[in-house]
């Protein structure tokens, strides 16, 4: 079984499922790389996310920026907002559909 499923829905979102990890990591940028500028990242089914998936979250966002577009989660998990709260980046990001759990 993959640990980390990626789903296109078209050129602006892929939804995540799995883990965001160092083994991982790599084709998580790589599918936000494919993305346009305006990029959403459905992240509801990611089931943990480490420094290495924060650390693509953060290079997206920014790579994003240089193309004049947003990047914005969509969604994210509790691991997701948990490790983005613990590293002080939750208002970094912007963020569509918040849980209602934070």
């Amino acid at each position: 079984m993959e640990r980390l499923n990626i789903d296109y829905q078209g050129s602006t979102e892929i939804v995540v499922v799995g883990e965001i990890d160092a083994q991982t990591a790599p084709a998580f940028a790589g599918a936000i790389a494919r993305l346009d500028p305006d990029a959403r990242l459905n992240l509801r089914g990611c089931t943990f996310i480490d420094s290495a998936g924060i650390s693509c979250l953060v290079d997206a966002q920014s790579t994003c920026h240089q193309r004049e577009g947003s990047l914005t989660l969509v969604a994210p998990s509790q691991p997701v907002i948990q490790l983005l709260n613990i590293c002080g980046m939750i208002d970094l990001f912007d963020i569509d559909a918040m849980p209602d759990t934070v």
